[in-house]
């Protein structure tokens, strides 16, 4: 049987004997980038998925009735209501900042920054800085 295994070496082509597969240090390396790469998706994706309801409640801010005429305090409280409503307990009612056009519309700027630890000292900062203007 030995033989026979030597002999069917001796008749494949050398470029067939030396391909093995990937060794370990190869599956080492791309489990260590998948993850680092699972590891950055699982602190960026909570961040944007707050950033996108706060882009919600400012549209819906801004499709509310009346909204130019309301006051600061009252936008502010508005705002609490529709984060809390939006389980955005962490955001402050502040990274809505609130102006008005020369047509007096409603302007809404939506600007903060979000930093979460990636591992030990290093950081992932998210800035987010859009303007909202009325239809």
């Amino acid at each position: 049987m030995d033989a026979n295994r030597q002999l069917h070496q001796l008749k494949q082509p050398a470029s067939l004997r030396r391909q093995a597969g990937m060794g370990w240090l190869g599956w080492t390396t791309i489990m260590l980038m998948a993850g680092a790469i699972g590891l950055f998706a699982l602190r960026l994706v909570p961040i944007y998925i707050d950033y996108f309801q706060v882009l919600d409640v400012a549209r819906a801010l801004q499709r509310e009735p009346g909204i130019a005429r309301k006051g600061k305090s009252e936008l502010k409280n508005m705002v609490s209501a529709r984060f809390r409503q939006n389980n955005l307990y962490s955001m402050k009612p502040t990274v809505l900042k609130f102006t008005k056009s020369s047509q007096q519309r409603l302007i809404i700027h939506i600007d903060y920054e979000e930093r979460v630890t990636l591992f030990a000292n290093i950081d992932i900062v998210a800035v987010f800085d859009k303007k909202i203007f009325p239809n």
